[in-house]
């Protein structure tokens, strides 16, 4: 799954699909609650901010190594390919489950992201795509926007303070624990 073979296209259309869900989250956040946003990044040391961005690249692409790369064809060719992608995404879901704040939605949100990536991987049978489009959401609302990220708070450029329905928006978790993502990610899957 890791070729150089239309890296560039992958890792743009990931980008480019990352981008379009947190736009849809950030639009979302806005209609369905109080949404107030600050620049704080001249706030955090530049060293830390670059410290975040270095722990998110690896981070997204060792998820990406462990769920939707070797497993996820071992599984495909031993029980199929829904039941390997179905095994493997719970997986996702469940080692997401010990983070600050976990709620049942935001396993199940956790879930449909896995479901998403392994068809990523599955539709350009290479690992950038998914990484793209992972590493894409996880910068946009953590680093960029300063959400939290599966309940984690990171260092960020702005700091986004979203008030409202937790079951819409998330509440502590973060808007991967609120049905706004949920459909969120179940459009992209489609």
């Amino acid at each position: 799954g890791i070729t150089l073979e239309n890296l560039r296209r992958h890792l743009l259309g990931g980008l480019a699909l990352s981008t379009a869900m947190v736009a849809v989250l950030l639009g979302g956040s806005f209609i369905f609650g109080y949404v107030h946003m600050a620049w704080t990044g001249r706030q955090v040391p530049v060293t830390t901010l670059i410290m975040t961005l270095f722990v998110l690249l690896p981070a997204a692409a060792v998820e990406e190594l462990m769920f939707r790369g070797f497993p996820l064809q071992v599984l495909w060719e031993g029980i199929g390919k829904w039941p390997g992608v179905l095994v493997l995404s719970g997986l996702f879901g469940a080692v997401h489950l010990n983070n600050p704040n976990s709620t049942l939605l935001g396993t199940v949100n956790t879930i449909l992201a896995g479901v998403l990536l392994s068809l990523a991987y599955l539709k350009a049978r290479s690992l950038w795509l998914p990484y793209a489009i992972h590493l894409g959401w996880n910068v946009g609302i953590g680093f960029v926007l300063g959400l939290a990220l599966s309940g984690l708070d990171l260092a960020s450029l702005w700091t986004t303070g979203v008030a409202g329905r937790d079951l819409i928006l998330g509440g502590g978790y973060g808007p991967e624990g609120g049905l706004l993502t949920t459909f969120i990610f179940g459009t992209s899957i489609l």
